[in-house]
């Protein structure tokens, strides 16, 4: 799966996500969310002003979730029961109700150096992966998973002459 970012080039590996059957809604919902155009994205934090990142488009799905506006404004943080949360990642609570890591599932990349690596959602929304493709990525992790297909090199043509 092509990636349009500059610094990881290509999806190689997804595991699969084996998404609680009480939450299975939810997830489709956040993957419908990041599909859908609707939220505007950003990076470094779950949301800022109007913009979110894809960890954040989660965590305003969220119905305990409220937000709490940073003194200058511009941050925003997630509150649950009356609690502020980190900024940054997913509060651990919401991260053991989806069954994943605080910084979101993990997938196998190709990079702009060539070498493979595994990062988190958040890695990719922070290197500008559109949430389109951040969806994209959950949703085949939610049908088991996804593994691009081996290249085979292509056998030299003998030349004439």
């Amino acid at each position: 799966m092509k990636l349009t970012s500059e610094r990881f080039k290509e999806v190689k590996q997804i595991p699969g996500w084996a998404v609680p059957n009480s939450v299975r809604k939810e997830a489709l919902a956040w993957v419908e969310a990041l599909l859908s155009g609707s939220y505007p994205q950003t990076k470094s934090a779950l949301r800022c002003g109007d913009a979110y990142c894809c960890l954040g488009v989660l965590t305003t799905l969220q119905e305990t979730v409220e937000w709490s506006k940073s003194e200058d404004g511009h941050m925003w943080y997630p509150k649950i029961n009356g609690e502020l949360m980190d900024d940054s990642y997913l509060c651990e609570a919401i991260a053991k109700k989806f069954n994943m890591e605080e910084r979101g599932l993990s997938v196998e990349v190709l990079d702009d150096q060539g070498n493979l690596r595994w990062v988190t959602l958040a890695a990719l929304n922070d290197q500008s992966i559109p949430f389109k493709e951040i969806g994209q990525i959950i949703g085949l992790a939610m049908k088991g998973g996804y593994h691009a297909p081996k290249s085979t090199p292509q056998p030299e043509v003998q030349k004439k002459g």
